[in-house]
């Protein structure tokens, strides 16, 4: 078992870092949500392979590991947990079930584009009446010759503004056997964005509304066997949630480590009350068991998608720690931390929303104990 990574591995991290420290710490925390952020910045990732990184070769992808993925998400989201997201969704997003569950013709439209920059795909589950409780989805698609019908609406999702595609999830049919997943391209007929709604974050996020939506059969996705298989590609998007926290939690501790050794009380840094010191040390042994639960998570799951106890465990630390070290992190900011002319208020914001998104931490717990239940350990 080894802890270290390889010379491949830390000459990405050097040249990543070089990239986070000159191009994305001058303009870090300068905007709210992804919506806006510098299109250069997309450019520059994808020139440098950050973009589908982990997506195959054969279609314009890096064929590297996700562990590299989440090397580069911690790089640069140490830096500003927004670039991380980019990283996020081009390498652990619905893309990647499009590299493990596509058609070639699928890989061959949507995965290029991804690797280059040129676009990006959402994902669409949650619906007005159907949130944690996913089996409940009502959107429906319904054959009609070469293509289908689609009908039905979603909510809360993230990037609806800018995403070229979407993997939408709905009904074929009745029961488990009949959810699905359907690519939907954003000039669908019959298909259209709701307007705009920023979150406690800033994030956009958007209603989709799909009324006799005319799809091309070539874009299902998954039918047969359909809801377990996406929940298998789900557990991805789940380890890139909990990088998501450890990265938030990781920039804000940095934050408030160099704050401590230079905020002046009673004649002396701050760093050098006891108090100060054990909220550091505690943020610091929170930060790292995370990250080995994540890592864990992902480099078991090299071969196909992250195992469900083994993400649903991740995902529950990583979002549960990011709450608490941004908390701790605002509070050693005191007064500073609070105010919207710093970044720590927001880190706050931003590290609440991934405890709801990518299924809930209680929805979590109960995937956890239905393992167990089946008496799945995460022991060798």
């Amino acid at each position: 078992m080894d802890f270290q990574p390889n010379e491949e591995q830390r000459m990405l991290r050097e040249t990543v870092r070089t990239f986070a420290e000159k191009e994305l710490r001058p303009i870090a925390f300068t905007h709210e949500g992804r919506g806006d952020y510098p299109r250069e910045i997309y450019q520059q990732m994808a020139d440098m392979g950050l973009l589908g990184m982990t997506l195959p070769e054969e279609f314009e992808g890096g064929g590297r590991t996700p562990v590299d993925a989440i090397m580069v998400m911690e790089e640069v989201g140490r830096v500003d947990p927004l670039a991380a997201g980019i990283v996020f969704g081009a390498n652990f997003g619905p893309i990647r079930a499009v590299a493990v569950y596509g058609t070639n013709q699928q890989k061959e439209k949507y995965i290029p584009p991804v690797c280059r920059g040129e676009s990006s795909m959402s994902i669409a589950i949650t619906e007005p009446t159907a949130g944690s409780a996913a089996t409940e989805l009502k959107t429906r698609a319904v054959q009609d010759g070469d293509h289908y019908v689609l009908n039905g609406a979603k909510s809360f999702i993230s990037d609806g503004n800018r995403a070229d595609a979407f993997m939408v999830y709905c009904r074929f049919g009745e029961g488990l056997e009949g959810i699905g997943s359907i690519i939907v391209d954003r000039d669908t007929r019959g298909f259209t964005v709701g307007r705009n709604e920023p979150n406690m974050s800033g994030a956009i996020q958007n209603q989709l509304f799909f009324e006799n939506a005319i799809v091309p059969a070539e874009n299902v996705l998954i039918k047969e066997d359909g809801f377990r298989r996406m929940m298998m590609a789900f557990n991805a998007e789940r380890c890139g949630n909990s990088t998501m926290s450890l990265v938030t939690a990781q920039c804000a501790f940095e934050k408030a480590l160099e704050y401590s050794q230079e905020r002046v009380q009673f004649g002396r840094p701050i760093s050098e009350f006891q108090g100060i010191q054990w909220m550091l040390a505690d943020m610091k042994v929170k930060i790292d068991a995370a990250r080995l639960l994540i890592y864990r998570a992902v480099i078991n799951g090299e071969q196909g998608f992250p195992s469900r106890l083994e993400a649903a465990t991740a995902k529950v630390f990583s979002n549960e720690m990011a709450v608490e070290v941004t908390n701790s992190a605002l509070q050693i900011f005191g007064g500073y931390g609070y105010s919207r002319e710093y970044p720590m208020e927001w880190l706050v914001r931003f590290a609440r929303g991934w405890t709801i998104a990518g299924g809930t931490a209680q929805i979590q717990r109960n995937n956890i104990a239905a393992e167990l239940l089946k008496g799945r350990d995460s022991r060798p």
